[in-house]
């Protein structure tokens, strides 16, 4: 689990199938430090896996992703340049699963992250 470890949630909103969220991500954490050593970017993974417990807090059930079919990393993430991201996030619930339309934004202009994909 990343947060508040790696990153905080600064804003939550949660309603109708739609979670908007703005995390804070600690630009001093050591995965930085490897990550790379002199131009820190939070690696791709740790960004599916924060979208996967922003869904986990929204819902109240831990989520695995099933399936991406469609993922995006559009533009790095910097946390010493910018460390917040803000996250929306739509879903459907169908048969136990959530199809999920997401992405994460740098600003309002700059989308870092886009997917579509399941959690189960």
């Amino acid at each position: 689990m990343l947060k508040n470890d790696l990153y905080t949630i600064s804003s939550f909103n949660h309603e109708e199938n739609k979670i908007l969220a703005e995390i804070k991500i600690d630009h001093t954490h050591r995965i930085f430090d490897g990550h790379f050593p002199g131009q820190p970017v939070l690696p791709g993974v740790c960004t599916v896996e924060i979208l996967k417990e922003l869904v986990s807090e929204a819902k109240g059930k831990i989520y695995k992703l099933k399936e991406a079919h469609n993922i995006k990393f559009l533009s790095l993430v910097d946390p010493s340049q910018t460390n917040k991201l803000l996250f929306k996030i739509d879903y459907i619930e169908e048969d136990g699963m959530l199809k999920i339309n997401a992405a994460a934004n740098l600003d309002n202009e700059t989308t870092t992250f886009k997917v579509k994909g399941v959690l189960i």
